[in-house]
């Protein structure tokens, strides 16, 4: 279907990018960008915006298709210029991850974890050196070490019903059989020439039903949407279907499915925390402890399930300015992500302000330069006979610190806090600067926090920890009492917590608490001593 909408895009992003490509063999002048991506979307775009008449384009899916198109021109914009080979890992694992699926169990999945392997195991030998990204494409195409077996070669096929298109099958599904696709209908016309009684599209639809029933080996299954495209009233399944239903007697299996999705009794959560530590050496990205840290349920979900649920929240202003906020730490503003008219100018305002304001903050605090601290060789021993190789690198790293565009709250502290340890350790700077109040926080035993910290990693990979940072406040310090408020006015916008609360019975307030709570309290111990409990009779000592 994209190939039919954009016919016209042969090669290239723009005409810029052409004449990037093929500028050492021709005049610059000689490559122009009628039948790039660029011009081709644009065709596209003004054909559905003004109405042009051509091919009908459904606009959920086409918008669904530039989505993913852009997100990965982004991406690879930074497979350009040169990097380490743990980079380049780093890069083709995120890559990955965000576009593409595998069964864990697949022989192409098992090579590209070895070539991984591999290249951070040689970036250890050669150190800083850097290397184009071409030099890591050759292993990329090399082949397969395993084999691909017969019974794997189109283990799925799409075919249409029409005559000669469908080839016989041990299961076979029919889908969209409802009354008002299958049979085709004709339209009555007195331009209509041809002779009475010829097959009708009906009649050529119920035999090629026939033939696709005599296709099937051992599993037939028929399904049909219940509610119309266009009025979105409900439809009945096609009426040959009925005919044969009615022919077949209580031999079929009719299921009516909801747009709900099943509702699991079983809470996601097991009752207690377990922890199962690995030996030997693991090499584990600093993303994914900072993932972990910020959202476990998402962390888990993609780590252990491999679901990676869509969060359209990134498509809002307030994301697009946060995201400019923080990558202006350390480089000048970028204006070009920014909506034009009035609405791109409030923003702009808004964004140079808080901007002005933060360089206030880490000018008084002393919290020049930031830079972005590589991880290349840093190990660190968590128990007798298991090290970490922790990879990936750390930005907004001041002399003092980890820089934070956050409140002084332990809910934005615990989402940086093993990055926030790794810079206390190599550094051996013990402080985190929070630019939206101006405040510090000093790092206690970075060493004993971070070794916690990891096993808590571990275990969070067995069992979803439910220490979403909203929660925690109740989970380390209140207990069961503020814990049950969040628990009861979490609406906060999360197509994460959406998705699991909508397939998972969460438990209570109290059960959370009594098996979750004394772990995480002694994970985090270090981070709640900086905000202790006050209340009515109670004293603290920080």
């Amino acid at each position: 279907l994209f190939r039919e909408w954009l016919g016209s895009v042969e090669w290239g992003l723009d005409a810029t990018h052409r004449r990037e490509v093929v500028g050492q063999l021709l005049a610059e002048n000689s490559v122009g960008g009628e039948d790039s991506w660029e011009a081709g979307l644009d065709a596209l775009l003004d054909r559905i915006v003004f109405f042009k008449e051509g091919m009908e384009v459904e606009c959920d899916l086409f918008e669904e298709f530039l989505v993913v198109f852009e997100s990965l021109k982004r991406a690879l914009l930074s497979f350009r210029g040169e990097a380490t080979l743990a980079v380049w890992a780093d890069r083709l694992e995120t890559l990955v991850a965000e576009f593409l699926f595998a069964d864990a169990d697949d022989e192409g999945a098992h090579t590209f974890r070895q070539l991984l392997t591999q290249l951070r195991q040689s970036a250890l030998r050669l150190g800083e050196e850097l290397f184009p990204f071409a030099l890591v494409e050759q292993f990329l195409r090399k082949e397969s070490q395993g084999e691909l077996h017969a019974s794997q070669l189109h283990a799925v096929r799409f075919a249409s019903l029409e005559e000669g298109s469908l080839l016989p099958a041990k299961a076979l599904f029919l889908v969209g059989m409802d009354e008002e696709s299958f049979p085709l209908k004709e339209q009555a016309s007195s331009l209509n020439l041809v002779k009475k009684g010829s097959p009708s599209l009906s009649d050529q639809g119920r035999y090629q039903l026939l033939q696709a029933l005599f296709g099937a080996g051992n599993f037939l299954r028929i399904s049909y949407s219940h509610l119309s495209k266009q009025e979105g009233k409900e439809v009945g399944v096609s009426l040959a279907i009925q005919e044969l239903l009615s022919a077949l007697g209580p031999l079929p299996i009719i299921t009516t499915l909801s747009s709900r999705p099943h509702r699991s009794e079983r809470p996601l959560f097991g009752s207690e925390p377990r922890v199962q530590l690995p030996q030997g050496e693991v090499v584990i990205p600093i993303r994914d402890l900072s993932a972990l840290a910020r959202h476990p349920w998402k962390f888990y979900l993609q780590k252990k399930e491999g679901l990676f649920i869509e969060d359209e929240r990134q498509d809002t202003f307030a994301f697009l300015k946060s995201r400019i906020l923080r990558s202006s730490l350390q480089k000048p503003l970028e204006w070009e992500e920014l909506p034009r008219g009035i609405v791109g100018e409030a923003l702009r305002l808004e964004i140079e302000e808080e901007r002005g304001d933060w360089e206030e903050v880490m000018e008084a605090a002393g919290a020049r330069p930031l830079v972005n601290l590589p991880l290349t060789d840093f190990i660190f021993p968590v128990r007798e006979g298991l090290t970490v190789r922790i990879t990936g690198e750390i930005a907004n790293v001041s002399p003092q610190g980890l820089v934070i565009p956050a409140n002084d709250q332990m809910e934005s502290l615990l989402k940086v806090w093993p990055e926030a340890l790794i810079v206390a350790i190599v550094q051996n700077s013990s402080q985190i600067l929070c630019l939206k109040t101006g405040k510090s926080r000093p790092i206690n035993e970075p060493q004993e926090s971070l070794r916690k910290f990891l096993e808590y990693y571990f275990c969070a990979l067995e069992v979803p920890s439910p220490l979403l940072p909203e929660w925690a406040d109740g989970l380390l310090r209140r207990g069961p009492a503020a814990l049950e408020k969040k628990l009861k006015g979490s609406r906060w916008e999360d197509p994460v917590f959406d998705w699991v609360a909508a397939r998972y019975t969460l438990p209570s307030a109290v059960a959370l608490c009594d098996s979750w709570g004394p772990h995480l309290q002694e994970v985090f111990a270090h981070l709640t001593a900086l905000y202790p409990t006050r209340g009515k009779g109670a004293h603290a000592e920080v």
